[in-house]
């Protein structure tokens, strides 16, 4: 089930989630099936231990006690003994994609999400990457050029300012404040309009050097590329491509295995349930 948010406010958005959560839990059990334990991915880094969001930049979340909020309204909704984990979305995305994939499996395993927010998940010899305080993996972040346009997390430059998807919306209309649905671009790109197909070509470019530092960074056996901006087909990823090929050529070296997610739009949601069954 999915729903658009009507408000970033955490207390909000875990509020509606635990509705969505406990609903899902009546039904399955219902059925008569048993519950071996919940995932959930939130659009930033998490302090596994806790729980704690300690910063999710789209949403403007700073040290938000996710896990103990999400226990205590689902209880609130006689949701007690659910096994709850909190995870980075996008590192979910990877050990779905880890779980669920065919042997033998490549390592490392890099997934790079690309939507509003730009990351990615490691998984290194059949272990979730995360670092010292969940931060591994916040590509996004990473500088592609100094004094470059002003990120969502304050700093200039960073990778997400010319891939994610309020990147590619700002140079298509001029407007910072516009986040232009990907359907929107999409219909804009069959239409041939000039502004989308420079943009998302601009971003494509910028995404295959995003790519190449991640296969410096890894040395990766395969990288997969997911999220909603995967959407927009060739325009985006073709320019990525082609970005690639002309690093590959430069340094005489195959770049790595480059695949679309195997599971699309629901990465993320097949994801929490890999979380549950690599924790397992």
């Amino acid at each position: 089930v999915s729903e658009p948010l009507s408000s970033n406010r955490p207390e909000e958005v875990i509020l509606r989630l635990a509705a969505l959560m406990a609903a899902q839990a009546g039904r399955v059990r219902a059925a008569g099936r048993r519950l071996l334990g919940a995932g959930v991915g939130v659009p930033g880094a998490v302090l596994d231990r806790h729980g704690t969001v300690k910063l999710a930049p789209n949403f403007a979340w700073r040290d938000v006690a996710f896990l103990d909020c999400l226990k205590r309204e689902l209880a609130a909704l006689g949701v007690k003994d659910l096994r709850l984990q909190v995870q980075n979305d996008y590192d979910i995305a990877a050990l779905g994609e880890h779980e669920f994939g065919e042997a033998p499996l490549p390592d490392p395993l890099v997934y790079l999400g690309l939507g509003v927010g730009v990351g990615a998940g490691v998984i290194v010899r059949d272990r979730l990457f995360l670092g010292a305080e969940g931060f591994a993996g916040e590509v996004g972040h990473s500088t592609l050029q100094l004094d470059g346009p002003v990120c969502s997390c304050g700093r200039k430059g960073c990778a997400e300012a010319f891939i994610g998807l309020r990147a590619i919306s700002t140079r298509i209309s001029g407007h910072s404040d516009d986040l232009l649905p990907v359907e929107t671009i999409r219909l804009l790109l069959e239409r041939g309009d000039e502004a989308a197909v420079l943009s998302v070509r601009r971003a494509g470019r910028y995404l295959g050097v995003l790519i190449q530092n991640l296969w410096t960074y890894f040395n990766p056996g395969r990288i997969v590329l997911g999220g909603p901006l995967c959407e927009l087909g060739a325009p985006f990823l073709d320019a990525a491509h082609s970005c690639l090929e002309d690093y590959a050529r430069d340094c005489a070296l195959q770049f790595p295995e480059t695949r679309l997610a195997r599971f699309g739009s629901r990465s993320v949601a097949i994801g929490a349930a890999a979380l549950v069954k690599h924790t397992l």
